[in-house]
């Protein structure tokens, strides 16, 4: 985890903004987790794109 926090922090240098693409097979446990380190790391702007789940 914590190299993750570490990379997440270089990016958050060059750009405020995160995009967190997923399909429905990702857990959302694993979402909420990605988008709390992403906050954690210094983004303001966090979006979450999800693929598939609307569809029938």
């Amino acid at each position: 985890m914590d190299e993750l926090l570490a990379v997440a922090r270089k990016g958050a240098l060059r750009s405020r903004r995160a995009r967190i693409d997923a399909n429905e097979d990702t857990p959302y446990r694993c979402v909420g987790g990605a988008i709390f380190t992403l906050q954690m790391a210094g983004f303001k702007n966090v979006g979450f794109v999800g693929q598939g789940l609307l569809e029938e």
